[in-house]
């Protein structure tokens, strides 16, 4: 649900929909403590005739523009020796809120700004993966490039197959059942991290073994079961991991 994590929750939406909420959010401030200050006791001597005063002075001490406030700037009729005390909580109510909603305002509008999720959309793949057979076995191919002179720094990548399985008769409908596996790179090598270098354009490879979820099922092998590649068994290992 949303309190359970509001922060992400928020942060996904447009920058557009982010800025009108707090647009939103800062007017309903203002107009919740314009009410309280047009509340104030009259001896906090703040002047205050009309709700449009309250919304002023609100706006005045929320923002910090700081024009001042209206009567004794210590808040007290003339001749007192004490201010008002419900004047002075009131504002600092107010102020401990606005800075926390103007700390808010700048996380989210940073976050969104520097997301990576538009960094990533540099990244040029290939519109076609291809399978090409050398030396009687079969690969999996395609090509990945940054489109921006300035390049990712330790860029990696990581492959999976989104396999579904038959479908199941459970009452009067059908259940179909998705599993995602990983599939083994040998280029680039993922034992050395999957490391890319994005300047020129990268081949990514990998094999259709029997460790492969593209394998076709005669000759896959047991699942689940260790991970392997074809090319790191020994040829005396028969199919099996070193």
């Amino acid at each position: 649900g949303f309190w359970a994590d509001p922060f992400h929750t928020v942060i996904h939406h447009s920058t557009a929909k982010i800025l009108l909420f707090f647009c939103a959010s800062y007017g309903f401030t203002h107009m919740v403590f314009s009410l309280a200050y047009l509340l104030v006791d009259h001896s906090c001597d703040l002047r205050i005739e009309s709700l449009l005063d309250a919304m002023y002075l609100s706006l005045e001490v929320g923002m910090t523009i700081g024009w001042g406030l209206p009567g004794s700037p210590y808040m007290k009729a003339k001749g007192a020796r004490h201010g008002c005390y419900s004047g002075a909580v009131i504002i600092y109510l107010h102020t401990l809120m606005m800075h926390i909603q103007n700390a808010m305002l700048i996380g989210l509008v940073y976050c969104r700004v520097a997301r990576g999720t538009s960094r990533a959309s540099s990244l040029i793949f290939s519109q076609r993966a291809v399978v090409r057979e050398i030396r009687g076995k079969f690969y999996l191919m395609f090509q990945v490039c940054e489109s921006r002179k300035h390049q990712l720094v330790d860029a990696k990548i990581r492959c999976y197959a989104l396999v579904s399985q038959a479908a199941t008769q459970v009452g009067e409908g059908a259940v179909t059942h998705f599993e995602n596996r990983p599939m083994r790179l040998l280029q680039p090598d993922d034992t050395l991290g999957s490391m890319l270098h994005l300047a020129v354009p990268n081949l990514v490879v990998h094999e259709i073994d029997a460790w492969s979820p593209l394998c076709p099922e005669a000759k896959m092998a047991p699942f689940p079961g260790r991970l392997c590649r074809a090319s790191d068994a020994s040829p005396t290992a028969s199919g099996s991991c070193p």
